[in-house]
């Protein structure tokens, strides 16, 4: 299987491309303008994780509820969470560690729906480090664990200090037995782009992100896939939400109508991949990644990550296992979290009701 060999001033401007997207509506049916909203986003590249609110563009579910939408990269998840705090979008679409981290010093914010269910994470490292560690694709689950704790002074691309790959790549390395804070370096690089190139330049030896950015590494420099969130190789992060729609609880109870009106399309767009899996394929690749993946791939990383559509539902439990497993900087209790406020679930019930979706078990 092949990938399009993009150059990294392709890449960048994939990844351009994606934060200038936006949905440009005369008006509703009805005659009326429609509401401009901003979708914060922790990265500017293009993640499988967003396929429901790509697909809700793509097939028209946010312009028949009388939205136009707008998608602001920012420099990862830290960022995104003071850009939402800060007013500069009503929504925000990431994973849920650093809303939590806020809501335990006080913010008052809202998760509204799942949009992956699971992190969607791979983790891969540059064809000479793998070499150096008689590592290779065709390695067994249990070579790769065990290499683990040999993996001292590897340098990992992250986004931010503090975000959710950062975090995950340090538990990641934990349970392999190697002391990510003292034996291995994180490195900020703000974006997925920069891991690429990273890899490639030999200054990197690794890094965590969400589909299909590993699988660009793998083809443009060799990198070898080392475990998959998807394939449940990474054991601590079994289980967890992945991204999920984030909001302040302020403009929730300001404007439940833009909330109302955002998760119904998003639900829509969740109910045509479970039910229209094919479909809901093609019509994502020819919009977002006809580009960037030949289509044998595209084939492949679709049907090894359906398992993150599931279900629009977040739950409690969900939400407490990210403490519990430590991806929460300064929260290592569940109970310092009111979980009642911060899990609400009534956009999706009226979505869910409203469409009339019988989410399977």
């Amino acid at each position: 299987m092949t990938i399009v060999e993009p150059s990294r001033r392709q890449f960048l401007n994939w990844t351009a491309a994606a934060t200038a997207s936006s949905l440009v509506l005369p008006g509703t049916a009805f005659g009326q303008a429609a509401k401009n909203v901003k979708i914060l986003l922790p990265n500017a590249a293009i993640l499988m994780s967003w396929a429901s609110s790509y697909l809700a563009e793509e097939l028209g579910y946010y312009k028949e509820e009388g939205l136009a939408v707008e998608r602001i990269a920012t420099n990862g998840g830290p960022a995104g969470l003071t850009a939402l705090v800060a007013g500069s979008g009503p929504l925000l679409l990431t994973p849920p560690g650093e809303l939590l981290t806020a809501v335990s010093k006080g913010q008052r914010l809202k998760t509204l729906m799942a949009q992956a269910n699971n992190l969607g994470f791979s983790f891969v490292i540059s064809k000479d480090f793998a070499a150096k560690h008689g590592l290779t694709a065709e390695s067994s689950v249990e070579q790769r664990r065990a290499a683990i704790k040999n993996f001292k002074g590897i340098r990992c691309g992250v986004t931010g200090p503090g975000g959710t790959i950062d975090l995950s790549t340090r538990v990641m390395l934990n349970e392999g037995g190697l002391d990510s804070t003292n034996d291995s370096v994180m490195l900020p690089l703000g974006s997925s782009a920069s891991f690429l190139a990273g890899l490639a330049n030999n200054t990197l030896d690794g890094f965590m992100a969400s589909t299909p950015v590993p699988e660009f590494a793998v083809s443009q420099s060799g990198a070898v896939q080392l475990f998959s969130v998807a394939k449940s190789e990474i054991r601590v992060l079994n289980g967890l939400v992945g991204h999920v729609t984030e909001a302040r609880s302020a403009d929730v109870e300001r404007d439940p109508e833009l909330y109302t009106a955002f998760i119904r399309a998003d639900v829509r767009a969740m109910r045509f991949i479970v039910e229209n899996s094919k479909e809901a394929s093609d019509r994502l690749y020819k919009a977002r990644f006809a580009s960037m993946v030949k289509p044998e791939l595209w084939e492949t990383i679709w049907n090894n990550n359906t398992s993150l559509f599931k279900t629009p539902y977040i739950t409690r439990d969900n939400l407490a296992l990210w403490v519990k497993v430590g991806l929460v900087p300064g929260v290592t209790d569940p109970a310092e979290i009111n979980f009642n406020d911060v899990v609400d679930m009534r956009f999706v019930d009226a979505a869910v009701k409203k469409i009339g979706w019988n989410i399977p078990s």
